[in-house]
């Protein structure tokens, strides 16, 4: 959906956000925050000062709680303006618009899908239905879940969404969909047990896909579970489904509405000699099927209409006119980079290792073609697709008409961002920190250029070639004819995607949600515009600059000129990259994370070291338990990005906003906390936890913790004086109220940072006791909690209430809602419960295996079978 043009807009269906043009409002926190939640769930009514307060202070208010009212109301309007906080009487009302509510706007296309449901036209209800849904970014007011004022109102929100949820699969029933809806309405049938519309929606979807005797045992289980649970029968709707399914009434089939017309959705670009080229293409592909296959692809027409999102694994023709969504093209693999070249536009699968061909003007057939490898990125030019493959070290050239590799050229360390132009092809290589220059003319590396510490996306255009580095926040240019770094421009954090039109470069900044607009007649930034959650991709012509944020599932639409968002795009799906080509804008996207959510995960791995959870206790000792139960109850201030491929190797901030640079010639590095972080038990982080957790940590385990922070000022001292607790306030400096955290080192150290990722550096709350805890497991500020721990017999995890995602790249919160370790001393029967059907997941040390167990694996379970790299915790540098 697109934000209100020209308002302020306020969201409550997730954790609540307030933004004005895109831009997040300074409203507060605590219960200044609160007060302004309160008004939004009354917005247009009056809410008295007695009904605040005992909201805010409960049943026991302080002297002080109307005057802190006034100080909070007089500060939101400051931020609000005047005429929107209204005193009335004894009480304020917030006067906006329905539609600069989140919940006001789920409500009235709720509504509407609802009415359009009862006139007969269920494919608009369902598109409408489909956008009511896409509005909730998560549980409503998640970030205050632990409030009272907020419980009843939680689950009248939780209700509401159930409620959209149900008349969207009544639409899709009616729009012949009851395959596809099966597996949905399981899983919503297993978190709302007792719900009697959606069992009786899943016999009907069962029944009309010809499993009449699933549908009847679907029944049963419903019956069963009514009488046990609440000691009643089914309810007279039910029971009649029951019935007609029993007699195969013919009412229960789905007679599906009449579809208009398709219109043709693409712009076509005509290109002469099209119909002799494809025919030498389809020849060519027809003798090397090992090389490439030809597969019809499924595409969604929009008709009259746009598409209100994209399905995942697919690409999408955006119009770039009006940011509707076209039409859809699925793909056979996750696409990961997309590119437009010699009138195709092309996509890349690393999951499948292949490269796709779309033809605008016949995009039903898709040529893919094996690359050999794990492709990352991909670009056109000089005739020929360039596709680096990062495992191999090299860039693969494809000729785009044969679709036949002609060579293999090798580069430098984890090769990912390509790009052409200048004359050349210009590969970033993310490992090496440099940039590597294959002539056109030429097809060897003519240049090695280095450019620091992570190169990551690559652009050639207004004079130059721009590199963005990852790791040190800046983007780099390179002077196309001497090939030598000559600038470098300060952006935001974790820049990555990078694009040039009409003379100005965009640059996407993951970490931060931004983009830069750096002129290059200055070498500086001219402009910083707030776009969704982990932007990775951007694309420029025409004068309008496209993002694609991968953690809000969103694209985004800058005017050049102005450097404003004017459109936002919900997709419903992550998209992957985009590219503009013929006219329009393609989008590829993957799964959202919150399509995997749900469920139990039950792993099989081996007794944790010391029988205990604590970070403090880690060790050099290879125990798949404690790395794994320690990675996801607690954190540290920084962390490695959590994503596979070299990717994965990038240090991003956790705890702390971001990877500071050091100060004081390398001794110093100053970290700054996120706002409103909590323990598992409620408590607030605070940066004094931070020196606490590694004197505690250098405390109890002093031999080990100190190869990792020998270098902290004073650290040495805590082994000089083993009988003495340690500390750390010389080599630690902590500003609790600015959230501020300083550590000094005895001399530079440009490891530090990644010693930081270690569980001992874990932060745990001030006061956590000097000792191994047995009973009480410590509270952590990870996405999951310790409910129950056996020592000798199994662990098991449940989501942390206070937990909230505040860095995707940092800290996802994870798939499976509860997560059980059944712990064992022997491998052998650990992998036997994955094999029998008993665990989901199976954590084994290859070298605790015999031989032939290990090649046994390998030939009858070779699908289920993956290796992974143990990585060092060695502390030295």
């Amino acid at each position: 959906m697109t934000e209100p043009e020209g308002k302020r807009e306020f969201r409550i269906l997730g954790p609540f956000e307030a933004r004005e043009n895109g831009r997040s409002l300074a409203i507060g926190a605590g219960k200044q925050r609160a007060l302004l939640v309160l008004l939004l769930l009354d917005v247009g009514q009056i809410v008295s000062n007695e009904r605040l307060i005992d909201a805010l202070w409960g049943e026991s208010p302080p002297a002080s709680a109307l005057n802190s009212v006034h100080i909070y109301v007089s500060r939101l309007r400051k931020v609000l303006g005047e005429g929107c906080l209204i005193t009335r009487g004894r009480g304020y009302l917030l006067a906006l618009e329905p539609e600069q509510l989140d919940l006001g706007r789920f409500e009235r296309l709720l509504g509407e899908g609802r009415e359009l449901l009862t006139q007969g036209e269920a494919a608009r209800a369902s598109e409408a239905l489909r956008a009511a849904i896409r509005l909730w970014r998560g549980p409503p007011l998640a970030d205050f879940a632990s409030e009272p004022f907020a419980q009843g109102e939680i689950t009248r929100l939780e209700e509401l969404r159930l409620a959209a949820l149900e008349e969207r699969i009544e639409s899709d029933l009616a729009l012949g969909r009851h395959a596809e809806l099966v597996p949905e309405l399981a899983a919503l049938i297993r978190a709302n047990p007792l719900r009697e519309r959606l069992r009786a929606q899943l016999m009907l979807a069962l029944y009309r896909s010809g499993r009449q005797a699933e549908a009847l045992e679907a029944y049963r289980q419903a019956r069963a579970t009514l009488v046990a649970e609440l000691g009643l029968e089914p309810g007279r709707g039910l029971q009649e489904l029951e019935r007609a399914i029993l007699s195969q009434d013919p009412s229960l089939e789905v007679v599906p509405e009449a579809a208009p017309p398709p219109l043709p959705p693409v712009t076509l670009l005509k290109r002469p000699r099209r119909a002799n080229r494809r025919l030498v293409a389809t020849a060519v592909v027809g003798l090397a099927l090992v090389a490439a296959l030809v597969a019809v692809a499924l595409i969604r027409w929009t008709g009259r209409e746009f598409l209100a999102d994209l399905d995942a694994d697919a690409i999408g023709v955006i119009d770039p006119k009006t940011a509707g969504i076209r039409s859809q093209v699925s793909l056979a693999g996750a696409p990961s980079a997309i590119t437009g070249g010699g009138g195709f536009v092309w996509v890349a699968s690393d999951a499948n290792g292949t490269v796709s061909r779309v033809d605008p003007e016949d995009p039903g057939v898709v040529l893919t073609v094996s690359v050999g490898g794990r492709p990352a990125g991909i670009a056109y030019g000089g005739g020929s697709l360039w596709v680096t493959r990062p495992e191999r070290r090299d860039v693969v050239q494809i000729n785009p008409d044969t679709l036949a590799v002609v060579q293999a050229i090798g580069v430098g360390n984890g090769p990912a961002g390509v790009a052409v132009g200048a004359g050349a092809i210009w590969i970033a290589n993310a490992l090496d920190g440099t940039v590597s220059r294959i002539g056109l003319d030429q097809g060897v590396v003519t240049n090695t250029i280095a450019v620091g510490a992570r190169p990551a996306g690559i652009a050639v255009g207004a004079g130059a070639v721009w590199v963005t580095d990852e790791g040190n926040g800046i983007v780099l240019r390179i002077d196309s004819r001497s090939q030598r770094v000559v600038q470098a421009v300060r952006v935001g954090n974790g820049p990555t995607g990078v694009a040039v039109d009409e003379g100005q470069v965009w640059v996407a900044n993951r970490q931060d949600a931004t983009i830069s607009r750096i002129d290059p007649a200055t070498g500086s930034v001219s402009a910083t515009t707030h776009v969704g959650a982990n932007p990775s991709s951007v694309a420029a012509a025409s004068g309008a600059v496209w993002v694609a944020s991968e953690g809000s599932g969103t694209l985004a639409r800058i005017e050049g000129r102005t450097g404003q968002v004017d459109k936002t795009l919900s997709l419903g799906s992550s998209p992957q990259g985009l590219v503009f080509a013929s006219g329009n804008v393609w989008v590829a996207t993957r799964p959202p994370a919150s399509s995997h959510r749900g469920g139990v995960l039950r792993v099989e791995s081996e007794l944790s070291e010391c029988r205990c959870i604590d970070p403090a206790l880690f060790s050099d000792v290879v125990n798949l338990t404690d790395q794994y139960v320690m990675t996801l109850v607690y954190d540290g201030l920084v962390a490695y990005r959590r994503v596979g491929g070299i990717a994965g190797g990038m240090l991003v901030g956790n705890l702390a906003v971001n990877v500071p640079a050091p100060t004081e010639h390398g001794r110093e590095y100053t970290f700054l906390l996120r706002r409103d972080l909590h323990y598992s038990n409620g408590a607030p982080v605070r940066a004094s936890d931070f020196r606490y957790s590694l004197e505690r940590a250098l405390t109890i385990n002093r031999d080990y913790v100190l190869h990792f922070y020998k270098g902290i000022v004073g650290a040495a001292g805590c082994t000089a004086r083993p009988t003495r607790r340690c500390d750390l306030r010389r080599g630690i400096d902590v500003d609790d109220a600015a959230g501020r955290i300083t550590i000094y080192l005895t001399e530079a150290d440009p490891a530090f940072p990644h010693k930081l990722t270690s569980p001992l550096a874990s932060v745990v709350p001030s006061g956590t006791p000097l000792r191994v805890p047995r009973a009480r497991p410590i509270p952590g500020t990870g996405p999951y909690q310790v409910a129950r721990f056996r020592p000798t017999r199994s662990i098991r995890l449940v989501r942390n209430p206070y937990f909230r995602v505040w860095s995707r790249d940092a800290r996802p919160d994870g798939y499976p809602n509860e997560i059980r370790f059944q712990l064992s001393d022997d491998p052998a029967a650990t992998l036997a419960a994955v094999e029998k059907g008993k665990a989901d997941w199976a954590a084994v040390i290859a070298s605790a295996l015999p031989a032939r167990r290990v090649h046994g694996l390998l030939t009858r379970n070779s699908g289920q079978l993956h290796s992974d790299a143990w990585p060092s915790h060695s502390g030295s540098s």
